[in-house]
């Protein structure tokens, strides 16, 4: 399935608005390409984050709160990304 949706999207910006991406950017993450998997994952240049699991609960986090942006990625990573989610989903269950 994630082929066809990188056949369709060359990238996950070309699935979010410039709006979303500028929220995503702003906080510090964003969902790579890594490998041919998608991840989210923070934004090492910026460096707002600790690492990538203070990124998964930050998303997690404003999701349950009802963020639609936040709630859209991570709606993103259960069809596309089906392992990473799964990765999120242990984390933030562990905190």
């Amino acid at each position: 399935m994630k082929n066809n949706l990188v056949c369709l999207f060359d990238h996950p910006s070309m699935v979010f608005s410039d709006d979303e991406v500028q929220v995503f950017y702003n906080e510090g993450w964003y969902i790579m390409d890594a490998n041919g998997d998608f991840q989210l994952q923070r934004l090492d240049e910026e460096a707002k984050l600790a690492d990538d699991a203070s990124a998964w609960k930050l998303v997690w986090d404003r999701a349950t709160d009802g963020s639609a942006p936040h709630m859209k990625a991570l709606a993103f990573l259960y069809q596309f990304a089906t392992a990473e989610y799964n990765l999120i989903l242990a984390a933030v269950r562990t905190h």
